[in-house]
């Protein structure tokens, strides 16, 4: 399984999800803000 990392407003990160709607795989989705965290 697929796991998707982004922002719920980002160009994209909408289109790697539309095309995996496209393919229907099946994905995890994580929304994760923007920051200036070392982590991100």
């Amino acid at each position: 399984m697929v796991t998707l990392y982004g922002f719920t407003l980002s160009n994209y990160v909408n289109m790697v999800k539309m095309a995996l709607y496209e393919k229907e795989m099946d994905f995890d989705w994580v929304d994760v803000k923007p920051n200036q965290e070392s982590d991100y």
